[in-house]
């Protein structure tokens, strides 16, 4: 799966959503086997061979695979949230229509996309993100996935800009509920800080995330990406 690219429609990069890493990658594993000019159909399944997964993200078998049988089990659940219109027309839907299934040979692993989510993620046509699947391989953290996503995300609309994003936007996209790391300090040790060194780490990118502040209060960040 190393040639395999990621695209994704920019709305959905600026969603809202929470998945666990084996999600997240699971679903990145899926989209990269979504050619650009392909439309997908929610009545089919689309198969996935766990062990090009496990190959992809180096991992050991029986481990991995135990990762998986949880991550399943609440994926169909997983939902996304879309701000329309500054907010005022939010969209929510699943990622999946049903719960995937693990075929007996243990190793084919089946989804059914929900009609929702298809138009963000095949038939692209503009405004998408794209990158290979496997420049984000070695990434073990979903907040970093996420804003490695929206850095990409906000090159590709404003190359000459350095990605600026609020506190209060960072916080929606990742999923964070409203009432954890409320604190900035907390915020800034727990989510930012070891995304931006994971990004550092386990990407081509190297980013820092420059304080912007309103009086003595961190409103937002700006990314200043010196490698992508």
């Amino acid at each position: 799966m190393e040639n395999y690219i990621v695209a994704v429609s920019n709305s959905l990069v600026k969603a809202s959503y929470s998945l666990d890493i084996t999600q997240k990658r699971l679903l990145l594993c899926y989209i990269s086997k979504v050619s650009l000019d392909h439309k997908l159909k929610p009545e089919w399944f689309y198969s996935l061979d766990l062990r090009e997964y496990i190959k992809l993200y180096g991992l050991q078998e029986k481990t991995a695979l135990a990762q998986v049988t949880k991550a399943i089990s609440t994926l169909a659940e997983r939902r996304v949230y879309l701000r329309i219109d500054e907010g005022v027309n939010d969209i929510e839907f699943n990622w999946l229509s049903c719960k995937p299934e693990l075929l007996r040979d243990g190793y084919t692993l089946r989804i059914k996309w929900s009609k929702e989510v298809i138009p963000y993620i095949s038939k692209l046509k503009w405004f998408f993100t794209s990158y290979p699947l496997d420049y984000v391989s070695s990434l073990r953290s979903f907040n970093a996935l996420r804003i490695y996503e929206f850095i990409l995300c906000e090159l590709g609309e404003k190359p000459k800009d350095k990605p600026y994003i609020t506190i209060e936007n960072l916080r929606f996209m990742l999923g964070i509920d409203e009432n954890k790391h409320t604190i900035f300090s907390n915020f800034n040790a727990n989510v930012l800080k070891p995304a931006i060194d994971a990004i550092n780490r386990d990407t081509y990118m190297d980013v820092e995330a420059k304080q912007y502040k309103k009086g003595k209060e961190v409103v937002g960040f700006r990314f200043i990406v010196e490698r992508c």
